[in-house]
C-alpha cells in the first residue's frame, strides 16, 4: 500500500546539497505519487512528460529555496504538477478544442535522472578544477564558462595571445589528466 511520507528539514537539507540517496528517493516517490494524481488524464507518454516536467522544475526551485517549509513539500510538487497539468488542458489558438500537445511549448529533453546526472557531472568538474593551480583554474573558467574573450583574459592575467595560448593548451592538458583520472577512479569505485 502506498505511505504518505512526511518531509523534513534535513531531507530538504540533504536534496539541496546533492545528495544522491535523497535525490534517487526524492525522484522515486514523486514519480509515484504524481503517476497516481495524473492517472487517467493522458496517454501514458504525455503523462511521462509531465511527470519529469514536474519533478525537473520542483528540483530546480528546491535548489532555489523554495518551499521554505519542508512539511510543505508534498504540496508543492502537487501544485507544480497542477499548473502543468492545467496548461496541457488549455486549448490549443492554432486547434480550438484541442490539447495543446505539451512538447510545443516546454523543453522536456531533460528528465529528472538527467538533471541528476547533470549535476553529478557538474560536480566532477569542480573537483578536477579545484585540483589544477589557480591561473590554470581561472583562465579556464573565464574562457569556457564565463565566456571571455581572449583579449580580456589577456589583460587580466598580464599575458600576451602567444603567452596565454600556451598556457592555455597547458592548462586543458593538466584538466584533461585529471578528469581521466577522476573518471578511472569512479569506475573502480563503481565496480568495487
Amino acid at each position: 500500500m502506498y505511505q504518505h511520507v512526511f518531509f523534513d528539514e534535513q531531507y530538504l537539507t540533504q536534496l539541496r546539497s546533492g545528495d544522491e540517496d535523497t535525490a534517487k528517493h526524492f525522484v522515486t516517490y514523486f514519480r509515484r505519487s504524481l503517476r497516481r494524481w495524473l492517472w487517467g488524464k493522458f496517454s501514458r507518454e504525455q503523462e511521462e512528460e509531465l511527470i519529469d516536467t514536474a519533478i525537473v522544475s520542483a528540483y530546480e526551485k528546491i535548489s532555489q529555496g523554495q518551499p521554505r517549509d519542508a512539511s510543505k513539500l508534498q504540496a508543492y510538487v502537487t501544485g507544480i504538477c497542477v499548473n502543468l497539468t492545467r496548461l496541457a488542458l488549455r486549448p490549443s489558438a492554432n486547434s480550438p478544442g484541442a490539447a495543446e500537445p505539451l512538447s510545443d511549448r516546454t523543453d522536456f529533453a531533460r528528465s529528472a535522472e538527467q538533471l541528476l546526472l547533470a549535476r553529478e557531472r557538474a560536480d566532477e568538474v569542480k573537483k578536477v578544477l579545484a585540483s589544477l593551480s589557480a591561473r590554470d583554474r581561472e583562465i579556464l573558467v573565464d574562457l569556457f564558462y564565463r565566456d571571455k574573450g581572449r583579449d580580456e583574459v589577456c589583460q587580466k592575467h598580464g599575458l600576451d595571445r602567444n603567452e596565454l595560448r600556451l598556457v592555455l593548451f597547458r592548462a586543458r592538458r593538466r584538466f584533461q589528466k585529471g578528469w581521466q583520472v577522476q573518471s578511472t577512479s569512479e569506475k573502480k569505485l563503481g565496480s568495487a
